[in-house]
């Protein structure tokens, strides 16, 4: 598969939230910038998957792992067939003010000047599956 990315503006939601609606939210939230970016090139994924979620935070930042499930949950019927495909996660979580920008698409990068958090996500074939490292 072609990779696929995107950036999701704004804070994340946890899915320890108190109000599932907030959840149910974020994810309609997600699917929507995801199919922003899905272009004709794009192929859905099917497996194995990994999956790159970098979340540039203010101060106090939402529980990484917390938000993982959410995002790749509204990925689904998008850019992957089924999450049970996501073989390879890395998750990251930085402070906007001190993040170098080399590691994120120069589009991407420059799109988000004028927000204050935001999750950037990326998709692409996993390593093969006997590959450990």
């Amino acid at each position: 598969m072609q990779p696929f990315e995107f950036m999701i503006p704004g804070r994340p939601v946890s899915q320890q939230a108190r109000r599932r609606e907030r959840i149910h939210e974020w994810k309609r939230f997600v699917a929507d910038c995801a199919r922003q970016h899905w272009t004709s090139s794009h192929t859905m994924a099917s497996g194995p998957v990994a999956v790159q979620i970098v979340y540039l935070c203010e101060e106090a930042a939402v529980d990484l792992d917390n938000i993982l499930k959410p995002i790749i949950d509204a990925l689904i019927g998008i850019a992957l067939d089924d999450d049970r495909s996501v073989t390879d996660i890395v998750a990251r979580c930085r402070h906007r003010r001190s993040w170098a920008r080399e590691g994120i698409a120069s589009a991407l990068a420059s799109s988000v000047s004028d927000c204050e958090e935001f999750v950037y996500v990326r998709v692409e074939d996993g390593p093969p599956m006997e590959e450990l490292q």
